[in-house]
């Protein structure tokens, strides 16, 4: 008669994806049909009619409530699924990354995975770190809420609470050395993305043929190219990059998409362009983009 005894041991700690299930997201895919129908719509308006008894801050949103119309109207939608357990940094550039490790790892090259562990280990910590806000300065962040017109004793109250605010790493029963942080906002905090928006809000479109479109962390500058002259456009890019360097942001190019066109003429030409430089480094170039905070892809 054995004298071991089986015990079933199930685990206190469910996974994320297994306490929570995927949820669904309706979203529009630009195809060439809906394309050819946009522009149609397009070239059939009368576009004087915006401009009618209103001033720019009324003209702007009605345009823009009519393209979304013309938009919902042409583009086809299709249902994605979108897991709980989904990580922020799980972007873009961390994709390829990834698999490619796999790919490697099924290979059964071990020099090829081993680069290729150490190539997707770099996307990720720069991923996580390059957080615009963990860059913000508190300084610069008072006297802007003070431009803005904030009471001077909420201002020194936001001041108190972005300085020397202890940081440790505790993992079981280890504790790290406490460090102390006066840089950034803290990860997590409700107030983090509202303190980021405002240090943000004197960004703006030096070009009346630009517009800047911000969400959170996410900036994408729209620009009307008339002519093929891409003047003003270039000129807000660089206008926009010395902006963040004056306020301690850093443009991560390798995250940064650029040179998409959308051609609305009937007769669509094929034609070369400069590269858009940032810091001398070319911006990869994309077919397809989505604007941040909105669910449709431009193609």
């Amino acid at each position: 008669m054995s004298d071991h005894i089986s015990v079933n041991l199930i685990p206190a700690y469910k996974p994320l994806i297994c306490r929570t299930r995927p949820t669904t997201r309706t979203v529009q895919v630009w195809t060439e049909e809906a394309f050819s129908a946009l522009q149609d719509c397009f070239e059939c308006t009368d576009w004087e009619v915006f401009k009618e008894g209103t001033d720019l801050d009324g003209y702007t949103p009605s345009v823009l409530f009519y393209l979304k119309f013309c938009t919902d109207a042409v583009l086809p939608t299709k249902t994605i699924k979108v897991f709980p357990n989904q990580k922020p940094w799980l972007d873009s550039t961390v994709k390829p990354l990834l698999k490619a490790c796999d790919a490697a790892y099924r290979s059964g090259d071990k020099l090829a995975y081993s680069i290729a562990r150490k190539e997707l280990k770099k996307g990720i910590k720069l991923a996580k770190s390059s957080s615009a806000f963990n860059t913000v300065i508190p300084d610069k962040l008072i006297l802007k809420l003070h431009n803005l017109g904030l009471p001077s004793l909420l201002c020194h109250w936001i001041r108190d609470f972005l300085t020397n605010r202890p940081q440790v790493v505790r993992i079981g029963d280890n504790t790290s050395s406490t460090l102390v942080l006066s840089t950034g906002t803290p990860q997590g905090c409700v107030l983090s993305p509202a303190l980021f928006t405002l240090f943000t809000s004197d960004c703006s479109a030096i070009h009346s043929t630009n517009t800047i479109v911000k969400f959170a962390d996410d900036t994408t500058i729209v620009g009307l190219i008339s002519d093929n002259d891409e003047t003003h456009y270039r000129e807000e890019i660089q206008h926009l990059t010395q902006w963040c360097s004056n306020n301690n942001l850093v443009l991560n190019t390798s995250k940064t998409k650029g040179g998409h066109r959308v051609d609305y003429r009937r007769s669509r030409r094929t034609e070369q362009h400069a590269p858009l430089l940032i810091h001398g480094e070319a911006v990869e170039r994309c077919q397809q983009y989505q604007v941040p905070g909105h669910p449709h892809h431009i193609s």
